[in-house]
């Protein structure tokens, strides 16, 4: 959900008459998203039973690093939204300080698809074994360039991905398998508006290999519109009542 005042997670919420309770924000990772899911559900272990989690993957690119733990709330009545930590992220699809520092034989593409697939297996992994209903699905496009998908490596990705539940997992792959490119393809932004030439350029000089978010950089915003994250919580909703998962 990040810094947006609607989500497809709370549109399930409120399909299942459950409190929404938010830890998502905004332009963060998934490194951030299987640390928090970590910390809160050994924090609140006396409530999963009655608790069912939706999970938005991010994009592989963002970098997550903490900067510090946060302080428990005073307040008792959000006690359940307690985040755990500061978080700051760099980009690896940019220019960035950080990547260039990395080591130069780096293959960064498997990489970082590796660690979103060791984050999905392990998050899924925790939550049967807490026996906690859950679903989740890719907020962002993690696709990787396809000739990462050669030899050894190829074998190795496929290795891991037999071990993703895939009945728990919406469009883990094919057409539109995420809410990005359903958003794209439909027109569903949060504001179409076309910029500029000059703004474009400017954008794909700034953003020079992104591919998570589509048409990022060509409409003014390209963040799902309300009626976006309806229509995709829908779908998702459909997927949980055919697999019987909520």
């Amino acid at each position: 959900m990040g810094t947006s005042s609607h989500s497809a997670h709370q549109v399930l919420a409120e399909k299942l008459n459950a409190q929404f309770i938010n830890l998502s924000e905004g332009g963060k990772g998934n490194f951030r998203i299987y640390t928090e899911l970590l910390q809160w559900t050994a924090a609140n272990s006396a409530i999963l039973r009655d608790t069912t989690i939706s999970i938005g993957w991010s994009g592989i690119w963002r970098n997550d690093v903490i900067v510090g733990a946060k302080e428990l709330t005073t307040d008792i009545t959000n006690i359940k939204q307690d985040k755990s930590y500061k978080w700051l992220t760099w980009r690896s699809d940019r220019y960035n300080k950080t990547l260039r520092n990395m080591p130069r034989d780096m293959e960064i593409d498997l990489d970082h698809k590796v660690r979103f697939y060791t984050y999905v297996i392990g998050a899924q992994n925790l939550l049967k074994n807490l026996g906690v209903n859950y679903v989740m699905y890719n907020s962002l496009d993690p696709k990787i360039p396809e000739s990462v998908y050669r030899s050894w490596s190829k074998v190795r990705l496929k290795t891991l991905e037999r071990q993703i539940d895939m009945n728990r997992f919406f469009r883990f792959s094919g057409s539109q398998s995420s809410q990005s490119e359903f958003i794209a393809d439909n027109g569903y932004f949060l504001d179409p508006s076309p910029v500029s030439l000059f703004r474009r350029l400017l954008n794909l000089k700034q953003k020079w290999r992104q591919t998570e978010m589509y048409k990022d950089g060509y409409v003014a915003d390209a963040h799902p519109s309300p009626e976006g994250d309806r229509k995709w919580a829908e779908l998702v909703w459909q997927f949980c009542k055919q697999n019987q998962l909520l």
